[in-house]
């Protein structure tokens, strides 16, 4: 995904792809049963906000320094380090 290997272009592709795949991956603990009603509120949310920075980052033309995906991997470190702490107070897969 570097912007110097493939282009700009080709990297917001990329990270629109992979966070199209991973937001019901992290969703689905929940919809399997795994989790309790907390982890899949805050996996829906948080999924949601991570969908919505990736398409950002997809429609911007920006040059890459000033390009938001700098926001979006530091907000998408914030949001998905709540989910394993729902898990677990939720009483995760046990």
């Amino acid at each position: 995904m570097l912007p110097v290997v493939a282009g700009e272009a080709s990297t917001r592709r990329h990270i629109l792809l992979y966070t199209l795949i991973l937001v019901p991956l992290g969703v689905a603990p929940w919809v399997f049963g795994f989790a309790g009603r907390l982890y899949g509120l805050t996996a829906a949310v948080t999924g949601a906000i991570m969908l919505a920075l990736a398409c950002h980052v997809f429609g911007e033309r920006q040059p890459a320094e000033r390009a938001a995906g700098s926001c979006l991997r530091s907000r998408s470190s914030i949001c998905f380090c709540c989910l394993p702490c729902c898990w677990s107070s939720a009483g995760g897969a046990g």
